[in-house]
């Protein structure tokens, strides 16, 4: 794919894009490495969304001249991003960020929400130190007493290749760290070779970059921010990731619009081991509108008054399943004091007839009239949550409303 190139403080941008439909902007890790890996996890939304990458500043075809560490501050990230936005015209974009990547998003979700109303944060990177301890500690457990002492030396290499220039010696150490830390990226020892493979065949992390993106960041991210964020996160990981899964129940806990994912027996790539759940979990929040006003076709009075309310690793009882052709997804669950109500199997990780919350739920629903004007946030499996203009908000029927099917 032949890039475009956008100018940038002090160089160029490169940028790809694919497909058509709503904008996605997708965010590669690192920080240093390329936007190839994400145009390959891409492909499957191709045909559904204008799917756009970049690499990002100093990493790939995107160049910086005579770089110092001043050219690599989240300030300057920020403006690549929007910059790419911009190029294609578009007035909002969905964040899609993997990794450092994922960091990345949230920041300029949390900086722009406006701009940025929705981000898929997919196997985020730790966002303070006592997490990125234990991601190493993590890390390291995966390994045996003898990989551990390779991957001390090998890390020592390469970091001190870096200071002092060495370029060859850095990817050489690079490459067999990456053969290490498989072991915690890919948690399906089948899987390992094919990811290898893959990320072989990309250009190699940029390990300046790394270096000065860290170091630029830290200080700028508080978890005090996320209780007034107003973008909307969908926030995927593997159980087996090294990053410990309780940085995204907190995450998801603090930030008012978020849901997780959690994808057990799963590392790093959640899109290599579980391809099918992956794509319909990360398409289904693609696809949700933000504030959309639609008109009330038909009255709607509230059914159950005392609806169930579930909050992120609630336990419950699923009864039964819907069978309404238009409503299929939804089930009947009783909590652990006796409340029942119907909630989307999205919401659950179902086994059996137990299932755990995997994001906060309310059940309440909205009495509305035929005229009313609503806001329609969110839709799932023929129910729409939204707002009238008092402010109230709850589900109701997506057939009572204008231009919903």
């Amino acid at each position: 794919m032949i890039p475009n190139f956008i100018p940038t403080h002090k160089g160029k941008i490169a940028t790809y894009s694919v497909g058509a439909g709503q904008p996605v902007i997708f965010l590669h890790g690192g920080p240093g490495d390329t936007h190839d890996y994400m145009r390959r996890m891409a492909e499957p939304l191709a045909s559904r969304f204008h799917c756009i990458f970049f690499d990002q500043r100093g990493t790939g075809q995107s160049e910086i001249l005579n770089r110092t560490p001043d050219d690599f501050t989240l300030n300057l990230l920020f403006e690549d991003l929007i910059a790419v936005k911009n190029y294609y015209k578009a007035e909002t974009a969905t964040l899609v960020g993997h990794s450092w990547g994922a960091m990345y998003a949230l920041f300029a979700s949390l900086k722009f929400p406006s701009v940025f109303p929705r981000a898929a944060l997919l196997n985020m990177g730790p966002l303070d130190d006592e997490i990125g301890a234990a991601t190493s500690q993590s890390l390291l457990e995966a390994l045996s007493p003898i990989e551990k002492e390779n991957w001390t030396s090998l890390r020592k290499a390469r970091n001190d290749a870096r200071e002092e220039g060495r370029l060859e010696d850095v990817l050489t150490a690079d490459k067999e760290m990456m053969r290490l830390r498989v072991k915690s990226w890919v948690f399906n020892p089948d899987l390992r070779e094919v990811f290898l493979q893959e990320y072989f065949q990309d250009p190699p992390p940029d390990r300046e970059v790394n270096k000065w993106i860290w170091e630029a960041i830290q200080g700028w991210f508080s978890w005090d921010m996320l209780p007034s964020a107003k973008s909307d996160f969908w926030v995927c990981v593997g159980r087996n990731d090294s990053v410990p899964v309780e940085q995204t129940n907190k995450l998801a806990r603090l930030a008012p619009h978020s849901c997780v994912a959690i994808f057990e027996n799963c590392g790093h790539i959640p899109w290599l081991e579980y391809p099918e759940r992956f794509y319909n979990e990360l398409t289904s929040f693609l696809n949700h509108s933000k504030a959309v006003n639609r008109k009330v076709l038909e009255d709607y009075e509230i059914a159950y008054p005392n609806p169930i309310r579930l909050h992120i690793g609630d336990k419950v009882q699923v009864t039964k399943r819907e069978t309404n052709p238009d409503w299929l997804g939804w089930v009947f669950c009783i909590d652990k004091n006796g409340v029942s109500g119907w909630v989307s199997e999205t919401y659950l990780n179902i086994e059996g007839s137990s299932a755990e919350v995997l994001r906060n739920y309310d059940a309440k629903e909205l009495s509305v009239k035929a005229g009313e004007k609503v806001y329609c946030l969110m839709e799932e499996f023929g129910w729409a949550w939204v707002r009238n203009e008092k402010g109230h908000e709850g589900w109701i029927p997506v057939k009572n409303l204008e231009g919903l099917k």
